[in-house]
């Protein structure tokens, strides 16, 4: 009869050993590195900053204009550019490190199309104008997912 407890409390033992692995090592895997998370929450204030900056700026201004495009599509650009050059060790990160590069690319050569959409065209008809806003606001919708996923993974504090 020992013989019988023994192996079963070896048994439950190990289970136990065996679990508290598996956890551990789910939470240092799934724990994503601060100093990550820092960079490319850094990265996107800067911008972001820079951006708002903009726009307070033109306040009294006629609106959207070709100048204003073109500054946030270089915002847009020079984000991608310090995102793509993040040097991040954990490998969920830089899976959004990449789709984040790929969504600021976009925008900011949907932007550039914005500028010469408003070139080409001072008197703007309803359609221009709607062509305009969908390519200021497709781009962005994608921003702003991808930085959702990113909140998931290192949440602003």
């Amino acid at each position: 009869m020992s013989n019988f407890y023994r192996s079963r409390t070896l048994d439950a033992r190990l289970r136990q050993l065996l679990l508290l692995s598996a956890l551990t090592g789910h939470i240092l895997t799934s724990c994503t590195p601060q100093a990550d998370c820092a960079l490319l929450n850094g990265a996107l204030a800067d911008g972001n900053l820079r951006i708002q900056e903009i726009y307070e700026g033109n306040r009294g201004g006629p609106g959207y204009n070709q100048g204003i495009e073109r500054q946030v599509g270089r915002i847009y650009y020079d984000i991608s550019q310090i995102v793509d050059g993040l040097r991040l060790s954990d490998k969920r990160l830089q899976t959004v490190q990449f789709q984040m590069v790929e969504a600021y690319q976009q925008a900011s050569d949907y932007r550039y199309k914005a500028a010469d959409e408003i070139a080409n065209n001072p008197r703007p008809t309803d359609q221009i104008e709607t062509q305009i806003r969908q390519l200021q606001l497709d781009p962005e919708a994608n921003i702003g997912n991808i930085t959702e996923t990113l909140r998931k993974r290192c949440p602003l504090r």
